[in-house]
């Protein structure tokens, strides 16, 4: 990581939240966040909706849009992010929520699918967010 990235990186966790522009970014969920990369392409949008139903029966605090939104974006210096490098930077830091997710062992099983908890919250906020 080059030391201007961290030095970034590093403002994000000192700055408050109104200051990054966040009360903005539940009032509506950008598609990449709402859906999973890898298994949108391995399944239609119907299957994914009813994976998020299932996720947002089995864990019912994480119910709605804006604690699921904030559960993906948990950990990473997203708000800056994507102000800086654009929302096309949202997708490597999914991406990497998801490996690590993996690594680490937080996995789920819906309707059939093993997925990373970030894909399964993924899914129950697209299934929110569509008709």
């Amino acid at each position: 990581m080059e030391r201007r990235h961290f030095l970034r990186y590093a403002l994000v966790a000192a700055l408050p939240a109104p200051l990054l522009g966040c009360g903005n970014r539940h009032a509506r969920a950008d598609r990449t966040l709402q859906l999973p990369q890898v298994l949108s392409q391995l399944t239609d949008e119907a299957t994914v909706r009813r994976i998020g139903k299932a996720y947002r029966a089995q864990v019912p605090t994480e119910a709605n849009q804006e604690t699921l939104t904030d559960r993906l974006l948990e950990g990473s210096p997203a708000a800056l992010v994507i102000r800086s490098f654009g929302k096309s930077m949202l997708g490597p830091l999914l991406d990497h929520k998801i490996r690590r997710d993996f690594k680490e062992g937080r996995i789920v099983v819906l309707e059939g699918w093993l997925l990373s908890q970030t894909e399964a919250r993924q899914c129950a906020l697209y299934s929110l967010v569509t008709v």
